[in-house]
């Protein structure tokens, strides 16, 4: 069988279909005729390609946002029941991806999000 040429985006998909599938690496490579050896390879490759960009060069974002903060107050707080705040609290956009933690994320999804950020990278 001839040898396939796959572009660096051609392999993102085969990896996401891939991860997304439910079947483990070895047995959707197996489905998909795809040598395992390969897959790991690009997977790595890519991965490493992925985690070595320059993070160091400033992200340009075409609007800010202002976030007033009060470090002294003079009032106490009233105790009122808490509303939901389904706000972005923190938005993170790495190569074109963007991740939202919302006001109410609670602490295992944040510490599940950066295990994730720390895995890839």
């Amino acid at each position: 069988m001839a040898q396939t040429r796959r572009t660096e985006a051609e392999w993102i998909d085969i990896i996401q279909s891939c991860k997304s599938s439910g079947y483990s690496d070895s047995e959707w490579c197996r489905l998909n005729n795809i040598p395992i050896s390969t897959f790991y390879k690009k997977l790595s490759v890519l991965r490493d390609k992925a985690c070595s960009d320059d993070f160091s060069k400033p992200v340009v974002r075409e609007e800010q946002e202002v976030v007033e903060v009060n470090l002294h107050q003079e009032h106490p707080i009233p105790k009122v029941t808490p509303q939901v705040n389904n706000e972005v609290a923190l938005r993170l956009n790495i190569n074109g991806v963007t991740i939202n933690i919302f006001n109410t994320a609670t602490k295992t999804t944040i510490d599940n999000t950066l295990q994730s950020l720390r895995f890839l990278c």
